[in-house]
């Protein structure tokens, strides 16, 4: 348990420095940063991370999730954290373009998430 904990803790450390590294890099070129920051939405610096590491988070757990089975806790909450923050960042950017579609995915991504915090809680309890 104390091992998995670690190594969940090990992923999301490695994607948020993933992340920065790649927010640096996209901010430090001039070129790539005017095309971005030309756009109907203007992103500010901690949007562009966390937009970089949530399907890095997401995807990442969510392999480490079926290849146990979603017998394991830590896999399970990074699995909630990548759909909470998913549904987060769909509910900011897609609402302003059709408010029915984004609403729908939220919704889909906010049942399993309740699910899989079901079935985490039932396995913190034994």
């Amino acid at each position: 348990m104390k091992n998995e904990i670690l190594t969940s803790l090990l992923i999301l450390i490695v994607a948020t420095i993933l992340a920065g590294a790649l927010m640096t890099s996209i901010v430090t070129n001039a070129t790539l940063d005017i095309q971005l920051h030309d756009t109907y939405i203007v992103l500010d610096q901690l949007t562009t991370a966390l937009l970089i590491s949530t399907p890095l988070i997401l995807f990442t757990f969510l392999v480490r999730g079926a290849m146990n089975q979603f017998n394991t806790v830590g896999t399970n909450t990074g699995i909630i954290l990548g759909l909470l923050l998913t549904g987060y960042f769909q509910s900011l950017f897609f609402l302003t373009f059709s408010w029915t579609w984004a609403f729908g995915l939220v919704l889909i991504e906010g049942a399993i998430a309740i699910i899989l915090a079901i079935r985490t809680i039932k396995l913190v309890r034994g």
